[in-house]
């Protein structure tokens, strides 16, 4: 499912518009404590994020086994900058081998769940959804909505 150039204005009802963008790229992400560099661009942007959701066994404080999601490969996951104004483009792939489905929730993004409804992905699928003058809040990824509740990644 791909979801280009659309926003959600009410649960249900999309609008989609043509957009215009004087550069695009693709996104640096970082694992903490690094944090991507300082945009210096003074235009807006398509910037392209991409993330795999990844099931990985690691070990916990006390020695026991857990199975982490994680987003690249990290826990937490990576950190993503854009500019306020700038439109992305998230690409989210869940792993084949995963167990369970994974999502993003996003809190610079309104709408439904933050983007969760729409990056709802089940193992070996992936989907992408566009994100349209992401506010200030967009610092990093924080959270895998699943059924049942919130669950922190």
């Amino acid at each position: 499912m791909v979801l280009r150039n659309c926003l959600y204005n009410h649960p249900h009802q999309l609008r989609c518009y043509k957009p215009a963008f004087k550069s695009s790229e693709t996104a640096e992400l970082t694992v903490a404590p690094k944090v991507p560099a300082t945009i210096t661009r003074r235009h807006k942007a398509h910037v392209e994020v991409n993330l795999n959701a990844v099931e990985k066994v690691g070990q916990l404080a006390d020695g026991m086994d857990y199975r982490f999601w994680t987003f690249n490969g990290s826990v937490p996951g990576p950190f993503i900058r854009v500019r306020v104004g700038d439109e992305v483009t998230l690409n989210l792939s869940n792993h084949p081998e995963s167990f369970v489905s994974h999502n993003i929730d996003l809190h610079a993004v309104t709408g439904p769940g933050g983007g969760a409804m729409v990056t709802a992905t089940k193992p070996g699928e992936s989907h992408s959804f566009h994100i349209r003058r992401p506010s200030s809040r967009f610092v990093r990824i924080s959270l895998c909505y699943g059924t049942g509740g919130c669950t922190h990644c």
